[in-house]
């Protein structure tokens, strides 16, 4: 019974957080956007910081790979604007979470709360 209520709070604090990184990706685009707009409205150009100026001015090495395909969609993401990247990085979390939630309550289903007969 107890390991019961224990695989409810996880599910639910799974969901939970699921849920908050949903928002805060939701509240992270739109405050992005209503950035750039202003700054597009103040200063005339809109803002382009990609995700490799961020490491390099950081002073971290970007990552590399050996194969060619996968070199390939590292310099794409890195070339990405750094704006982009926080809203997709949490709905990406966002959907983990959910499906570990899933996967718990899948579980938890699937175990029997069968005991054994008192003599």
């Amino acid at each position: 019974m107890r390991k019961d209520i224990a695989g409810e709070k996880l599910v639910g604090g799974l969901e939970i957080m699921a849920g908050l990184t949903a928002v805060g990706a939701l509240l992270l685009g739109f405050g992005i956007l209503a950035l750039h707009l202003i700054e597009r409205v103040r200063f005339g150009y809109w803002p382009h910081y990609s995700v490799l100026d961020f490491l390099l001015d950081e002073k971290i090495s970007p990552p590399t790979a050996s194969a060619r395909g996968a070199q390939r969609l590292l310099d794409w993401l890195m070339a990405q604007p750094i704006a982009l990247m926080g809203p997709v990085v949490l709905i990406a979390l966002s959907l983990l979470l959910n499906k570990l939630a899933k996967d718990e309550r899948r579980a938890a289903a699937k175990h029997t709360r069968w005991s054994p007969p008192e003599n």
